[in-house]
């Protein structure tokens, strides 16, 4: 059995402490660069169009992706990365070895910038959910672009 989690626009890249499992790249990593790519071409304008958000967190959004896949930025494991509600409740850092196994064998996270994560993938700070209406390769939106790999 598998659980899906939805990410949050919420995101916490404080300090990590150390896990017990390794982390490693998204299996999607290099359609996350497309992605990422396309997003960094967009105004601040566009991307408050797109998001529906105001013109500060247009900008961060913004700098965000121009900077996105640069050498020395920060990346935590998606399951430590997220902070919405679900991701707070879970708190990953309290759970013991095993207890990391089995969620990195039965959790995976939807992603509009990664497609699909597993708990101890490695992620930059984003903001993009799977509904937006980017068109990316001959898709309208993130959810029929994803949909199809996914």
């Amino acid at each position: 059995m598998l659980l899906l989690l939805n990410t949050t626009k919420t995101m916490d890249f404080s300090p990590l402490t150390s896990t017990d499992i390794a982390p490693v790249d998204p299996e999607m990593h290099k359609t996350a660069k497309i992605i990422a790519a396309k997003v960094a071409t967009m105004t601040t304008q566009q991307l408050a169009d797109l998001m529906s958000i105001g013109d500060k967190i247009a900008a961060d959004t913004h700098e965000l992706f121009s900077a996105w896949g640069q050498p020395g930025k920060a990346k935590k494991p998606a399951l430590f990365g997220f902070s919405g509600l679900f991701f707070k409740h879970l708190d990953a850092p309290t759970l013991s070895k095993n207890q990391h196994t089995y969620t990195n064998q039965h959790v995976r996270i939807l992603s509009g910038l990664y497609g699909i994560l597993k708990p101890f993938d490695l992620i930059e700070r984003y903001r993009l959910e799977m509904g937006y209406k980017l068109a990316v390769e001959g898709s309208t939106n993130l959810t029929q672009f994803w949909k199809e790999t996914l």
